[in-house]
């Protein structure tokens, strides 16, 4: 019974010195991959692909952030920043996500139920959830996880719908209107906002059909709809720009859209797996569309590499 015992001791500090072995190599790779990806990104100038960096740079800031769009106006390889936009309950626009938020003394907080100052006043406390899709084993997954741990419990403010456009610099917008049952007050407040300021860089997108047709019919804004299933595809022809769930396209599809002159926007390409399997599907054209992604710096390096290799087949062929 004792030799049991002392074998079962032996192999379970086996076990965990190999764990904690493993895990120390997995961080190291994990460091070492990031360092790639940020090098290679910060490398690149001017390329053929159209990054969005989604609600700003919210794998590496708080979404719709100052910190996060400020972070991505910054980068070369980032086209367009995507930013969401509320109204709060005394009729101001507000840059949030979501309309429920937690307070940091623990506290749910609703965006349409507050007042501007009230929210103006409040600090958030960021959620987040680490473990989605992750995997030790693989550095990419590694990379995501980490960053998401170190946004998980940030504290942050909501800016304001000017603030967000002031901090986007010279990169073009595209401003996600997040209608709740409140489509005529939300148009005007908006069209009041943004009287006498240069919306010649904002696309105006929304999830909300009946708003962002609204929103088109009412106004000169240049509007996108974003379509999240296959019975909101009917509507792709009322627009001259279209955001589609990537997981909805085919061929076929996108290349109709881009041969009729549409602006085509895919959402949410957020690991090399995905992408890839988008370019798959588009083919010659994956250079024709915008990636929207919470990993700009990831789809970036992992488009420019791809053209590399095409750049270098080219080469030798001839």
């Amino acid at each position: 019974m004792k030799k049991i015992k002392k074998i079962a001791i032996y192999a379970t500090t086996i076990a965990l010195v190999t764990a904690g072995s493993t895990f120390h190599i997995c961080r190291e790779n994990i460091t070492e991959y990031e360092n790639y990806i940020t090098s290679y990104s910060e490398s690149i100038v001017e390329d053929d692909f159209l990054i969005t960096a989604h609600r700003g740079f919210s794998s590496l800031e708080v979404e719709n952030t100052k910190e996060a769009i400020s972070l991505a106006s910054e980068k070369d390889y980032i086209d367009y920043i995507e930013i969401d936009a509320r109204l709060t309950k005394d009729g101001k626009i507000i840059l949030s996500h979501n309309n429920q938020l937690l307070t940091m003394d623990f506290q749910i907080s609703t965006v349409s139920s507050l007042s501007y100052e009230q929210l103006k006043q409040t600090l958030f406390c960021y959620q987040t959830f680490p473990l989605q899709h992750f995997s030790l084993w693989d550095v990419e997954s590694g990379m995501n996880f980490e960053r998401k741990c170190h946004l998980y419990h940030q504290s942050y403010q909501l800016p304001s719908l000017l603030e967000g456009l002031s901090y986007c610099q010279d990169k073009k917008v595209l401003l996600d209107l997040k209608f709740n049952d409140d489509i005529p007050e939300f148009v005007e407040e908006l069209q009041r906002e943004l009287d006498g300021v240069d919306t010649s860089h904002v696309i105006f997108q929304s999830l909300d059909i009946n708003g962002i047709r609204y929103l088109q019919e009412k106004t000169n804004y240049d509007c996108l709809a974003l379509i999240s299933n296959t019975t909101n595809l009917q509507y792709m022809d009322d627009f001259q720009r279209v955001g589609i769930k990537y997981s909805l396209i085919n061929r076929s599809m996108v290349q109709e859209l881009l041969d009729e002159g549409k602006m085509v926007a895919l959402w949410t390409i957020n690991d090399t797996a995905s992408l890839d399997r988008v370019v798959n599907i588009l083919g010659d054209s994956y250079q024709d569309v915008i990636y929207i992604t919470d990993y700009p710096d990831l789809i970036a390096t992992k488009l420019n590499e791809r053209e590399q290799v095409k750049s270098l087949k080219y080469v030798s062929n001839s």
